[in-house]
């Protein structure tokens, strides 16, 4: 069973698991300290950067009270 690394590519921002000998340039990721496999050994879903495009920065008074 290959080994598997968690890394966040430097151009999107996604977090993903990769397995760890590749030829990929090291430059074009960051390598991870979290866990890259779940507890069955299975490599861990893709995670997207959130961009919040609503532009809604804070509750107003009246959703306050």
């Amino acid at each position: 069973m290959p080994e598997f690394i968690r890394v966040r590519w430097s151009d999107s921002g996604t977090e993903q698991t990769i397995p760890k000998p590749t030829a990929i340039d090291e430059d074009a990721y960051t390598v991870l300290k979290e866990d890259a496999v779940d507890r069955n050994g299975r490599p861990l879903p893709s995670k997207f950067p959130v961009k919040n495009k609503s532009g809604q920065k804070a509750a107003t008074e009246k959703e306050k009270s």
